[in-house]
């Protein structure tokens, strides 16, 4: 990745390798078993877009909770660009709730009547 690369999601100033390398750390200290499965990729110029599945047993704490031994399946998609051969630009999304509901600490959405 680039010396100046952005993770568009993180606050302005946060070097992009720092802290992706912070958060492969905290993930694999809660999800030892952390897997990621790419199901499809798409390119285009600079840019390539994918859609993953994010898998794990729950084992270490994360964000304040303690390890509940569950199995978590959480959806990703990722947008990255590719300068020179190197990640310069993140743009990702993740299914933060349904990781949360699967922990046991929200509650599951209720259905609404039309």
């Amino acid at each position: 990745m680039t010396q100046d690369g952005i993770d568009h999601q993180e606050p302005l100033g946060t070097n992009f390798a720092t802290h992706l390398k912070a958060v492969i750390t905290m993930l694999r200290s809660a999800f030892p078993d952390l897997h990621f499965e790419i199901h499809d990729m798409l390119a285009e110029g600079e840019l390539v877009a994918f859609r993953s599945t994010m898998t794990g047993t729950h084992r270490g704490p994360f964000q304040g909770l303690p390890p509940t031994g569950k199995s978590i399946s959480v959806a990703h998609m990722h947008f990255v660009r590719v300068v020179e051969g190197k990640t310069s630009d993140l743009w990702h999304v993740w299914d933060t709730a349904g990781l949360m509901r699967q922990l046991g600490t929200a509650a599951a959405p209720q259905p609404q009547a039309v």
